[in-house]
């Protein structure tokens, strides 16, 4: 099984194509700028809400790799705090 690709490096070629700074993104997001370079980073997993929020900054929509990630993160996430 192939290795998923941190939603960090993602977003990393999305700023560098951009020519866009982590601190611009971190202020216009409305995020900590050191939350977003711990994800940036691969530091930091990412949440379902912060997912959204840079496909809508960059005008696509919802980005799906960072969605589905989150998504992934958060039902394992869950599964493993439901009791047995």
């Amino acid at each position: 099984m192939p290795f998923a690709t941190h939603p960090g490096s993602l977003l990393k070629r999305e700023l560098e194509a951009r020519e866009l700074s982590a601190n611009r993104l971190a202020l216009d997001l409305s995020v900590p700028s050191g939350r977003l370079t711990d994800t940036l980073n691969g530091r930091r997993s990412i949440t379902a809400g912060t997912a959204i929020r840079p496909g809508l900054y960059f005008g696509i929509g919802p980005n799906p790799g960072l969605s589905c990630r989150a998504s992934t993160t958060l039902l394992s996430s869950s599964a493993s705090a439901v009791p047995r």
